[in-house]
């Protein structure tokens, strides 16, 4: 019986050592075809980018690409399997060559570049690709300069001035179009004396966004920026010549007082007033409202557009008017106390002649003067007392006193 079992454990043995031996000369056959017949295969790689070439020779022809479909697409290839199955998709490129467009909408045919012996592309799933090829052209367009900021209180910016008033700018014409001009920005905030900065150019359209593709012939343009100071300047009238014989100019009027002028901080600090052109009074015999210009000084600006004031001149005439006194009329001051006069005793006729504006005059009587004279130094005998009016100011032209002084005799009280 024990003899029965060992029997069959042999056979199992046995068996299983030509089954594992089957599996082995088999696989060893498989390589070995494999290897030597190496059959031919096909692979599909999935989303390989379109590359653009000839972009260069393009330009050099005056063209630019401006559009085109952005697209992968799924490539085919068939080789030996060794070989594909050692390829993957940068191994392989897919190309469309503008080098010789024109300017318009092309369908392009795509073109494969496998750099591997023995593989070929069998298929590819889009085989055109659409672009649209412009011209390039050249424009000047207009630069404008933004300020930013603001000047300080009592100071203007006058001017912007750009080196170039235009730019030259390249580009597709499609692009160019769009450009409505040249925008920068300077800053000024808090600025109070002219200075110059180059500034950055960008390209906008009528809505003031940014046009991609222009190319600009000069990035940056010199602006310089003039920056006055204001100040509020006093007007003085310049009266040339004299009025009527026995007339005086009594007051001038100018309106308005005081103009807004701009100019350089230095030079119109130095100004303290500005004129009017002159006007002429001669033989003026009564008052003058004249309408004139200003004499404005090399350097400074008027801000606005009016340059006219109203000058009043006012003139009067020059009268005379006699008052007649007598001695008794006349004070004596200033006397010893222990002295007196024979004042009193005196007879005759004082005149008081006086010129003065007619305003001031006209209604003038003898009350509103009076005379005296000074003995302060007066001693007992006989003197002569100058007569003196009394009055302060310079409102009288012309004083006449006739006779001058009076004959006294000083005697003790």
């Amino acid at each position: 019986m024990l003899k029965n079992l060992k029997n069959k454990d042999n056979e199992k043995y046995e068996l299983t050592k030509y089954k594992i031996l089957s599996v082995v000369f088999a696989l060893i056959f498989w390589v070995f075809v494999i290897d030597k017949v190496n059959p031919e295969i096909e692979k599909t790689f999935k989303d390989i980018p379109v590359e653009v070439i000839g972009i260069e020779k393009l330009r050099l022809n005056n063209y630019e690409l401006i559009e085109q479909e952005n697209k992968n697409v799924d490539v085919t290839i068939k080789g030996k399997r060794s070989i594909i199955l050692n390829t993957d998709s940068d191994d392989i490129k897919v190309i469309y060559n503008v080098a010789t467009l024109t300017e318009g909408e092309h369908d392009i045919k795509l073109e494969t570049d496998i750099d591997i012996n023995d593989v070929y592309v069998t298929e590819i799933s889009d085989e055109k690709l659409k672009v649209y090829i412009d011209k390039i052209v050249r424009e000047p367009v207009l630069v404008k300069i933004t300020k930013v900021g603001n000047v300080p209180e009592n100071y203007i910016l006058e001017e912007l001035k750009t080196s170039m008033e235009k730019v030259f700018i390249k580009g597709p014409k499609t692009y160019v179009s769009q450009v409505s001009f040249l925008s920068g920005d300077i800053n000024i905030n808090n600025e109070t004396k002219n200075m110059t900065k180059d500034v950055l150019l960008r390209a906008l359209d009528k809505n003031y966004e940014v046009v991609p593709n222009i190319e600009l012939e000069d990035d940056y343009v010199g602006v310089e920026v003039i920056i006055n100071k204001t100040k509020n300047i006093d007007i003085e009238a310049v009266i040339k010549n004299s009025p009527k014989e026995n007339c005086e100019v009594v007051s001038v009027n100018v309106e308005p007082k005081e103009f807004k002028f701009k100019g350089n901080r230095e030079k119109i600090n130095a100004i303290k007033f500005v004129e009017t052109d002159s006007i002429d009074i001669s033989g003026a015999d009564k008052s003058i409202l004249v309408e004139t210009e200003l004499d404005i000084p090399e350097g400074i600006y008027l801000v606005g557009d009016n340059k006219k004031v109203n000058v009043n001149i006012e003139i009067q005439k020059i009268i005379t008017k006699e008052f007649s006194y007598e001695p008794k009329d006349v004070k004596i001051i200033n006397l010893k106390p222990n002295l007196t006069t024979n004042k009193k005793n005196l007879t005759g006729i004082i005149i008081l002649k006086i010129s003065a504006r007619e305003d001031i005059l006209k209604d003038k009587t003898k009350e509103d003067f009076s005379l005296y004279i000074d003995g302060k130094d007066f001693e007992k005998g006989n003197v002569s007392g100058d007569i003196l009016l009394n009055y302060s100011g310079n409102l009288y032209k012309h004083i006449e006193i006739s006779p001058s002084a009076l004959k006294l005799e000083i005697v003790e009280n």
